[in-house]
């Protein structure tokens, strides 16, 4: 009994350590935490610069009434959160050749090229919301995980929502309506020669137009201005809505021939936005018994009572490449196809306002466009860096 005793004992001092041993010591030791989440971006991989970057974990801008969206420049907007904006500074174009030109909501949006990927031990989530005044409300949610060195995959939601804060009246007060869905993921091999990169973006951006405030001289309720009743302030638009969606996949991978000297690339991209402009409550004003014209508009041409603009673009684009680096220097060729289609929605004008409704045609154009193009870069340490890009249309449209 005693030597059953001694052995039950010695194998169970045995089995404990073993046990402990496999056991991770997260009380004293820190396994997992912001260190081991690792950040990085496309456009740095392929400049040859590997070096990943640590999340903020800062508790920072909570003094500030701007936010920044995707777009960290100062930009002029009609004063509510998801409005139409455009940037105070001048920007030359980053594009040649066909483009839609409708971009006064690229800053609510994920920029397919500046997406930010993850290298994580351990799945990782980020959370962002904040709540303003009058309805402003934003919110982000992301989720990542990682298989061990070789691939990364995410998701991201964007949800951004506003109230009227000017001519509500007894109508809904809603007037921004944002969701976003962003999908991403990163891959290699375990060589590090080659690298992929691909991102899908679903958007849609809805807002309900006032067109400013009507300034009148008649005096409100409570002797006030019209341009201090706000939420009873009159304005010109009752029944428009602009209504934008796209659908951006991005797709680019890059192999490693001579080190860093030289590196094959391609990349893919589908861009499809759709933009929808409605009134359907179009504000007249009476001359005289006779003639009316238009309270808001500068003229009406096909339809009295309504007005409605639509654009579909769509749109492919194929580079191919090469590119390379070193500490002094970095460059890149490339040869570029971009294949545009594009539906435009046109009213027929009408006989009579009232005895012929006006119809809408559709009206569809196609590019075809070939370009050539490249960058080099000449850098001295962290002293100075000069830059050059030069791309060219080859050929007529």
């Amino acid at each position: 009994m005693k030597q059953f005793r001694f052995i039950f004992l010695l194998f169970f001092s045995i089995f404990s350590s073993t046990v402990s041993a496999q056991i991770l010591n997260d009380s004293t030791q820190s396994v997992y935490s912001p260190v081991t989440t690792r950040t990085f971006l496309e456009n740095d991989f392929l400049r040859g610069n590997y070096e990943t970057r640590v999340i903020d974990t800062t508790l920072n801008n909570l003094n500030r009434t701007r936010n920044w969206y995707h777009d960290t420049t100062f930009h002029q907007d009609l004063g509510n959160i998801g409005t139409a904006a455009k940037p105070l500074q001048w920007r030359y174009p980053t594009r040649i050749g066909a483009r839609l030109g409708k971009n006064v909501f690229d800053r609510y949006n994920y920029d397919p090229y500046n997406i930010t990927y993850f290298d994580t031990k351990s799945p990782y989530t980020h959370l962002f919301y904040v709540q303003g005044g009058q309805g402003e409300q934003l919110f982000e949610a992301k989720h990542v995980r990682s298989y061990k060195e070789l691939a990364s995959f995410g998701l991201a939601f964007q949800r951004i929502s506003a109230e009227k804060q000017i001519g509500v009246g007894s109508q809904d007060a809603g007037q921004v309506d944002n969701l976003a869905f962003n999908f991403f993921t990163h891959v290699q091999n375990k060589s590090g020669k080659y690298h992929l990169f691909s991102n899908y973006t679903i958007f849609r951006h809805e807002v309900i137009e006032s067109g400013g405030i009507k300034v009148t001289t008649d005096l409100g309720k409570n002797n006030e201005d019209s341009l201090y009743r706000y939420k009873d302030a009159p304005v010109w638009l009752y029944g428009a809505t602009n209504l934008e969606r796209r659908n951006n996949f991005h797709f680019t991978q890059f192999y490693t021939l001579a080190k860093e000297y030289i590196k094959l690339f391609h990349t893919t991209d589908f861009r499809r936005q759709t933009n929808v402009y409605s009134d359907s409550q179009l504000q007249l004003r009476q001359v005289d018994s006779v003639t009316t014209i238009p309270s808001f508009y500068p003229r009406v041409l096909i339809d009295a009572g309504q007005t409605q603009d639509s654009t579909v673009y769509k749109e492919w684009e194929h580079t191919v490449g090469i590119t390379g680096n070193h500490p002094l220097f970095f460059y890149k060729l490339y040869a570029k196809n971009r294949n545009v289609n594009v539906l435009f929605t046109e009213q027929t004008p009408y006989k009579t306002p009232i005895e012929t409704p006006s119809t809408f045609v559709p009206y569809r154009q196609k590019i075809n466009q070939n370009f050539i193009g490249g960058e080099t870069q000449f850098k001295l340490r962290d002293i100075f860096n000069i830059t050059l890009n030069a791309e060219y249309q080859l050929f007529r449209d």
